[in-house]
């Protein structure tokens, strides 16, 4: 956010441009005037939230349109909500592309953890986006007796 004057943003006048001198005291008349001026900067930042649990930890980190969620524990129905209610918070107002999940420390997926991980996939527009890395193979294994291993792997 930055504090900008008015007559900096004022356009040029039309029906003033045979009269250059009468616009110039017009600028110099709102050069008192101020107005805040926001301006979003979503490659240069990133924006990160963290879950917590007994058995379950999830971080989740947006860089400009690229998720990256990194798995922990036991996803289940305890967990399940958490992780959804950061994905929400994380992705509110932002232009999501591209989410990896690391699912490396992940130990156990109940069908409360893969609705979580069906809702962020369909909330993608392109859905060869959407990577789940380093499945270990009893997460493997339940994807591929409940039919997402089609969808997540």
């Amino acid at each position: 956010m930055e504090r900008i004057s008015y007559a900096d943003l004022m356009p040029s006048l039309v029906s003033l441009a045979n009269n250059p001198e009468t616009e110039k005291e017009l600028r110099e008349a709102y050069r008192s005037i101020e107005m805040w001026k926001m301006t979003l900067k979503q490659d240069a930042e990133e924006i990160q939230e963290e879950v917590k649990g007994e058995s379950f930890r999830a971080d989740l980190m947006l860089s400009g349109t690229e998720l990256r969620i990194a798995l922990g524990g036991r996803l289940d129905t305890i967990s399940a909500p958490e992780l959804l209610e950061k994905y929400e918070r994380i992705v509110r107002g932002q232009a999501v592309s591209t989410v990896d999940i690391d699912a490396q420390n992940l130990q156990y997926v109940s069908s409360a953890g893969i609705r979580v991980l069906l809702m962020i996939y369909k909330a993608l527009n392109s859905k060869e986006n959407f990577r789940m890395l380093n499945v270990n193979e009893d997460v493997k294994g339940i994807l591929e007796v409940t039919g997402f291993d089609t969808f997540f792997l």
